[in-house]
């Protein structure tokens, strides 16, 4: 299991990498930190042999395509969320098994407060931004670097390579927190 880890985790790091560069070299600065700013229907319609209408039908399709699938995503993230909550309040509480009042309270106030939180915020490109920066590094890089480091059996190797991961991680965490800031 260990080779099958190290393997994915390279070649995910690989792809990751290679993604981030063929990128930067083909556009350079122009690219933007939102995904959908990018996809402009006049850089849609060049690339369609300039047909404006199939461009514009492409560019709404992927928007709404973007917007159903955050709406849909909405249940599976409320669920592990609510999850992660209760077995923090276990250790207070002393069981995970809620009342049906304390748990349908627990989800309604969770709702209230993202529902707050996504009205008070001015863009909504500066947290997918945010979340990108953090999220993305954290979950390829830092929480692997941490696995690799706690793995008691892995020896010197696993823990030097844990610690590269961790350095990778903080750092692309860094710049994308510093390029995500630019919107």
């Amino acid at each position: 299991m260990r080779t099958s880890v190290a393997w994915s985790i390279a070649i995910s790091g690989a792809v990751y990498a290679l993604t981030g560069a063929a990128g930067l070299m083909v556009f350079g600065g122009g690219v933007k930190g939102d995904v959908l700013s990018n996809l402009s229907i006049d850089f849609v319609a060049d690339a369609l042999w300039g047909d404006v209408a199939l461009a514009m039908g492409f560019v709404a399709t992927v928007k709404v395509a973007m917007a159903v699938s955050m709406v849909l995503s909405f249940p599976i993230t409320i669920w592990p969320m609510r999850q992660d909550i209760i077995e923090m309040l276990a250790d207070y509480f002393g069981t995970t098994q809620l009342t049906p009042t304390a748990y349908y309270l627990l989800t309604y106030l969770s709702l209230l407060a993202i529902y707050v939180f996504a009205v008070c915020i001015q863009s909504a490109y500066r947290v997918v931004g945010l979340v990108g920066a953090t999220l993305g590094t954290t979950m390829a890089f830092i929480f692997p670097g941490m696995l690799a480091l706690r793995d008691c059996a892995g020896g010197a190797p696993l823990r030097a390579f844990g610690c590269v991961l961790l350095a990778a991680g903080v750092m692309l965490t860094g710049v994308g927190l510093v390029s995500s800031d630019d919107g």
